[in-house]
């Protein structure tokens, strides 16, 4: 019976931590891709009128959307905000799924470079009552076959150069007002779609499975917990577990599964900077930065159907489990609303992109 529960908390153990590591790193914007919009933001806004300093993640921004998976910026949307910087085309366009930009009404200076034409998935352009000077790439813009909106007006570009813009655009819809479309080719919707359906049946199989993993081990664990009762005493549990001090009946403190150094208190986490990777339906998953710079992922179970016993024997099985290749168990919280489970956050991708081959060297 025990090989049996070893068993199958092992697999319980790989399966949560394939987890953290999945959705660690699934919910978080590409390094190059935040690095050029912060650059083209700090090159438009030299006043700070957006105050840059303070802002964690782009797609926080009001008028700034992301894909569902927030792994790319679509659109940016900044009318109307005082800008009075450079328009930077180069670092705009290492964008590589920007579909909208909209920079209407502000007094944005410099010209729009050649470098527009790596801005391959536009769809809508509108940077009209601007201070726009200079050559405008009116070639580079024809090579933009999803580009169906251009708004250029009310600038300052050579009048020599702006004849033949219309022209060479006649295929396009040029309006002042904007009207964001979408341009997909039926190549992409059908691939798109593809992509949608293996995520659901993914997902579905994952949950399917750790449903009858818990289901299983909570029923051996249930065996185990009336001859433990007899043995131990609820003081002994609870040292043995690694209560932090100040903890209570009903779990609603902090565990530990890691030295008394590694530890802190449930003030300290309530304190410390989250910043929201994913959600669904059932959980949520932050990456939690504490004053001393160190980084946790905290997963926030929600309407888990499971007890606050049975959910504290399965942790304390899985913190047994010690393996290189195993993120181990920090520890956990547990209440009738929610439960929280906390591993050390990793930040060298997710084991898809390392299959891929994307990063050389993975370091636990």
């Amino acid at each position: 019976m025990q090989d049996t529960i070893d068993f199958t908390m092992f697999h319980f153990s790989i399966l949560i931590s394939f987890f953290m590591i999945m959705f660690c790193s699934g919910g978080e914007l590409l390094s190059s891709e935040s690095h050029s919009f912060f650059s083209f933001l700090k090159a438009i806004d030299s006043n700070n009128v957006l105050n840059i300093s303070k802002i964690s993640h782009p797609c926080l921004i009001n008028g700034v959307r992301c894909n569902s998976n927030a792994t790319n910026i679509l659109e940016i949307r900044l009318d109307n905000m005082n800008l009075s910087g450079i328009f930077d085309a180069d670092s705009l366009c290492r964008l590589q799924k920007l579909k909208v930009v909209s920079l209407a009404n502000n007094n944005i200076k410099g010209t729009i470079s050649f470098s527009i034409l790596h801005c391959t998935r536009l769809v809508y352009l509108n940077v009209s009552n601007n201070q726009l000077s200079g050559r405008f790439p009116n070639k580079a813009l024809t090579r933009l076959k999803y580009l169906t909106n251009l708004d250029v007006s009310m600038n300052n570009f050579s009048t020599s150069y702006m004849a033949p813009i219309s022209i060479k655009l006649e295929s396009n819809t040029i309006q002042p007002t904007p009207s964001p479309l979408t341009n997909k080719t039926p190549k992409n919707a059908t691939s798109e779609i593809e992509i949608m359906v293996g995520l659901v049946l993914g997902i579905g199989l994952l949950l399917s499975s750790l449903y009858f993993m818990i289901k299983k081990s909570s029923k051996l664990m249930g065996e185990i917990e009336v001859k433990k009762n007899n043995l131990d005493s609820p003081m002994k549990k609870a040292t043995s577990e690694g209560r932090l001090k100040g903890g209570d009946n009903n779990n609603s403190e902090l565990v530990f599964f890691v030295e008394d150094h590694e530890r802190f208190k449930l003030e300290d986490l309530l304190r410390a900077t989250a910043d929201l990777r994913s959600e669904n339906f059932w959980s949520s998953l932050f990456k939690v930065k504490f004053e001393n710079n160190v980084e946790y992922a905290v997963k926030r179970l929600k309407n888990l159907q499971v007890s606050c016993d049975e959910f504290r024997e399965i942790l304390k099985q899985i913190s047994k489990v010690k393996h290189q290749n195993i993120l181990s168990l920090v520890g956990y919280r547990s209440t009738k609303e929610e439960k929280l489970i906390i591993y050390k956050y990793q930040s060298n991708g997710s084991v898809l992109n390392l299959l891929n081959g994307k990063f050389k060297i993975c370091k636990y």
